[in-house]
């Protein structure tokens, strides 16, 4: 969500500047504005998931892709259907398990399709994202209300122990005082994991040299 409207403000101010000096037609402007992202769609998937994403991709008319298969593949699939495509803008941060050796600008790595990570919140935490998304009253998963603060499988998720009140109600995700446990809720855990949740749920967004 953070990815979504940090990239949609600075496309905005781009075709503002753009249609300033060359008089874009309103078509032009909305080409130019569209937001391109692909979703991988697993199985196991908490249903209140796929309702914000569908609604999200309605809302700002994301020209999304939704494929099912391995983030490898499904970049395969995606790039070659979309050739233009340079790089992807992702969400990790520093304290994400593979996010300690990323750099603003990251190339794929060995063995993967070719392409630029763009990594813009690499030293937000996860009190930022929240009073990014709080401040601006964006809407996010409703999951993050009653207690979940990390999403992934529904086998394998759980809401935050940290969050549970004595009369057995969870606090809502913003209010985790130890950023330490942001995914305290998640079950059997690995990072390998957690390298494939994270590109899945970063909501990626594409650029083209266009």
């Amino acid at each position: 969500t953070v990815i979504l409207h940090l990239y949609r403000a600075v496309v905005a101010n781009f075709v503002r500047e753009e249609d300033v000096r060359n008089q874009l037609s309103e078509q032009e402007k909305a080409r130019r504005s569209r937001v391109v992202s692909m979703y991988i769609v697993q199985e196991d998937e908490f249903p209140e998931v796929e309702e914000y994403v569908h609604q999200t991709n309605e809302r700002y008319a994301i020209d999304a892709s939704f494929l099912h298969t391995s983030f490898k593949e499904a970049l395969i699939e995606f790039l070659n259907d979309r050739p233009k495509i340079q790089a992807f803008v992702l969400g990790t941060r520093f304290d994400d398990p593979d996010g300690a050796g990323l750099q603003r600008f990251s190339p794929s790595s060995r063995g993967w399709p070719k392409f630029m990570r763009i990594n813009p919140i690499l030293d937000w935490d996860y009190a930022d994202v929240w009073t990014f998304l709080r401040y601006f009253e964006l809407p996010y998963c409703s999951l993050y209300d009653v207690g979940y603060t990390s999403l992934g499988k529904t086998t394998k998720t759980c809401r935050n122990p940290a969050l549970i009140c004595k009369d057995g109600e969870y606090l809502p995700g913003y209010m985790l005082s130890d950023k330490s446990l942001e995914r305290a809720g998640r079950v059997s855990y690995s990072e390998a994991e957690h390298f494939e949740q994270s590109r899945r749920t970063a909501g990626v967004v594409m650029f083209s040299p266009e």
